[in-house]
């Protein structure tokens, strides 16, 4: 029995508050096998779902993600429950949630900041779904956190 419902009721008020909204979420997709690697940035999120039935693993990153249509296309299009989504959006604690066809974490990255006469640390939330083939992650800014990975 699936007991997914339907995730267009995703209130507007989850609008993610850590972004300005005139960033524009940068998306990026990473799609490999053992024959090929390609990296690719993409204007919009609908040109990721050419990947989700490739047999080879899709890593799509999204970056700023501020905009609640962006997470109900990619929460439709690979069946993600309602709450994950919510919990994207929201801020949460660090955590691991095992559902059927993928895994949901919820990570805190800290960044140190030094101005000129003022130093402190920063929190910002990442959020990941690991799938069968498929990589999704989200982080609230811009950032290169998962760079020494891809570099990997």
């Amino acid at each position: 029995m699936d007991i997914r419902p339907n995730v267009s009721y995703l209130p507007q008020s989850l609008i993610t508050r850590r972004c300005e909204q005139s960033d524009i979420p940068k998306i990026r997709v990473i799609d490999y096998d053992s024959s090929h690697f390609q990296e690719i940035e993409v204007k919009g999120v609908d040109e990721c779902f050419v990947f989700k039935d490739t047999p080879s693993v899709t890593w799509i990153n999204i970056d700023c993600l501020h905009q609640v249509d962006i997470l109900e296309k990619i929460g439709a299009c690979y069946g993600f429950h309602p709450l994950v989504l919510e919990d994207i959006l929201s801020d949460q604690r660090p955590k691991v949630e095992d559902y059927d066809d993928y895994i949901f974490i919820v990570l805190k990255m800290l960044y140190y900041k030094k101005e000129i006469e003022e130093e402190s640390i920063n929190s910002d939330q990442a959020s990941l779904i690991l799938g069968p083939n498929f990589v999704v992650s989200f982080t609230e800014k811009e950032a290169d956190v998962f760079k020494p990975l891809q570099d990997g």
